[in-house]
């Protein structure tokens, strides 16, 4: 949330209380300078649809100033419960967003251990042999079993060649340690689902640095991202395929 948008819900929540409260003239006048500058920064800083309704208003405040105390107070209550509003509700629903995720098609991955099990299964050198891959889509995370350290890395490859030609992301498998048990060899693979709070604080650093007019802020394992202009959202996202970053994301709920 911007600094601005609290500035709005101040005024919309402290100003009319104070205006019918306080019975001098000089702290309504101080309150009628500062609710008029901060409807004008506003107009000055978006210049939209929105800002030009905020001058009409802003025109019928002053004159209703100039003419009646009790219409200016009525109409500084109304008008700072409208501003109010817009900024916690208007201005989401008119903005583009999009999510930057981590989320991986288990449908997918299930196809590709398919795949690859069918390979190894089909292969003279694995003949006899052990090598195995179990998926748990609770977890979820890939199970290799292997004879050896040979057949174990050979099971990695073929496996990571089936879920790169179903569009799988490799850079979501998180790889654990090797570990033999009895006369085989183990390894759990993690399949990440969700960015890590260190991967959004990443991607938020990023965005800032490209100096684009958005916003980012993160929402569980996921970052959101908004901005007035779908033009600057398109670039961030190009932006961020280019960029060579060590895990994998994907963009969704673009609107």
């Amino acid at each position: 949330m911007q600094l601005s948008e609290f500035t709005y819900i101040f005024l919309a929540l402290c100003v009319p209380f104070f205006a019918y409260i306080i019975k001098s003239t000089e702290p309504k006048k101080g309150f009628s300078i500062l609710f008029s500058a901060v409807i004008a920064m506003n107009i000055f800083l978006y210049m939209n649809q929105f800002s030009y309704i905020g001058a009409f208003f802003l025109a019928m405040y002053l004159n209703l100033f100039k003419r009646s105390e009790k219409l200016y107070l009525l109409f500084l209550s109304f008008i700072s419960f409208a501003v109010g509003a817009y900024t916690l509700v208007g201005q989401t629903l008119f903005m583009s967003s999009f999510d930057i995720v981590c989320e991986v098609d288990m449908q997918e991955v299930t196809n590709g251990v398919d795949q690859a099990m069918r390979e190894i299964s089909n292969r003279y050198d694995f003949k006899g042999s052990n090598c195995e891959i179990n998926f748990d889509k609770i977890k979820p995370s890939l199970l290799i079993t292997a004879d050896d350290e040979f057949k174990m890395q050979t099971t990695i490859d073929i496996l990571l060649t089936k879920l790169i030609k179903r569009s799988v992301p490799v850079k979501s498998l998180i790889y654990g340690k090797t570990e033999p048990r009895g006369k085989l060899l183990k390894k759990e693979i993690t399949i990440q689902q969700g960015l890590s709070k260190e991967q959004c604080k990443k991607i938020n650093l990023y965005i800032k640095s490209t100096k684009l007019k958005v916003q980012s802020q993160v929402q569980n394992d996921s970052v959101r991202v908004s901005g007035k202009k779908k033009d600057d959202l398109q670039t961030l996202m190009k932006n961020i395929k280019d960029q060579s970053f060590d895990f994998d994301m994907n963009f969704t709920n673009y609107r």
